[in-house]
Formats: structure tokens, sequence, C-alpha cells
């Protein structure tokens, strides 16, 4: 039996409203695990990032790391992209409208947003 993928996450009926605005090329991308985005990213959290996320999850995010500093964003997803996480899911809470550099990242190296 395949695993799940990407793709497979807009089938799900809790998950049927997300919408794919970067990363079309990524949807191939293993899932296997769910993880929280919370403080993370926040300066001076003292986490070691390498160490925080498995690689092939989903990423769930409020983008609260991000709310008085939207630039963390971009640095994010990249770091997101290099632990081999599989998509990155956000709630738009704070922040509506993710940056065009996170957005233009994410399109060329097949990240799902």
């Amino acid at each position: 039996m395949m695993g799940l993928t990407v793709k497979d996450l807009f089938d799900i009926e809790i998950l049927k409203n997300f919408k794919l605005i970067a990363g079309t090329g990524g949807l191939h991308r293993p899932v296997t695990a769910t993880e929280i985005l919370d403080f993370e990213f926040v300066q001076g959290a003292g986490m070691d990032r390498d160490k925080v996320f498995e690689g092939e999850s989903i990423i769930l995010t409020s983008l609260l790391f991000a709310k008085d500093n939207p630039d963390l964003i971009t640095d994010a997803i990249k770091k997101l992209d290099s632990l081999n996480i599989s998509c990155f899911a956000y709630k738009p809470v704070f922040i509506h409208k993710l940056p065009q550099e996170a957005l233009d990242y994410a399109d060329k190296h097949n990240f799902p947003i």
C-alpha cells in the first residue's frame, strides 16, 4: 500500500477547505506526521530547530511566531524545506497574506503551502 501524500490531504473531509497557494510541484511529497509550529522561529526561543520537527510532516501554524515580524516567514519556510518537511499549512489569524518571497521560494522548490 502506498503512503499518504500532500495531494491526498485534500481528499480528507476535515481538510477539504484547505487551499494550495504555492508549491504545486510538491504534491507528491509523502506525509507521515503532523506537527505544530508555534514559537520555534521566535528569536531567543532557545530551540534547536534541526531537532524540533520530523521530516515528511505537515506543519500547521497560526503564524503567531511572525505576527510582529512577517520577515520570519520566508526564513521559516526555507528552514522547514531543508528539514524535509512535506508541506506548510497556516490559518490566517495574525497574517492573512504570506510575503511574496516566501511564495516564490515555495514555487521554485516545490514546497506546498
